[in-house]
Parts: structure tokens; C-alpha cells; sequence
């Protein structure tokens, strides 16, 4: 069998490599933007059960420390908690 080398069989090779080359690049940008999301979202649900442990646990030492370092603990909960249920209802 011969074979001949002519433009159009080169174009048509150079044309699927671009291709081939094309849904690698939207493949690996697509997995990465899928990572992005998913950490964003993980994020946001550490931000919530750390919201919701200082809004619980944090003022029951009022022994140990003033009474305003308890109510800015449960503020900065209260802030994680929201802002955790943003990112993970959200974004």
C-alpha cells in the first residue's frame, strides 16, 4: 500500500491535534474550577461548625474571663455562621 503525503491529509492531522490539545485544556480547566467549588464549599462548612461551637461552647468560661470576651465570642460566631451559610448556600 503507498501512501501519499499531501497538505489536506497534514491539515487534517495538525487539526486533531489541536483539537486533542483544545479538550485536554477545557478538561483540566473544568476539573480545576471543580475543586475550586468543592473547597470553597468545605470551607464554608468548617466556617459553620466553627460558628456554631463558638456561639455554644465559648461563653460557658466566665469564670476564667471577662464577661465582654464572651459576648465578642459568640459575636465572631455568630459572623462564622453566617457567613459559612453563604459560602455553602451561595457561592
Amino acid at each position: 500500500m503507498i501512501t501519499m503525503k499531501t497538505k489536506g491529509s497534514m491539515l487534517g492531522r495538525d487539526l486533531l491535534i489541536a483539537l486533542a490539545l483544545l479538550g485536554t485544556i477545557v478538561l483540566i480547566i473544568a476539573i480545576i474550577i471543580g475543586v475550586i467549588f468543592f473547597v470553597r464549599k468545605g470551607i464554608g462548612v468548617l466556617m459553620i461548625l466553627f460558628g456554631i461551637f463558638m456561639i455554644i461552647f465559648f461563653p460557658d468560661i466566665s469564670v476564667i474571663q471577662p464577661e465582654a470576651f464572651s459576648k465578642t465570642g459568640i459575636l465572631i460566631g455568630i459572623i462564622l455562621l453566617v457567613v459559612g451559610i453563604l459560602l455553602v448556600v451561595y457561592f
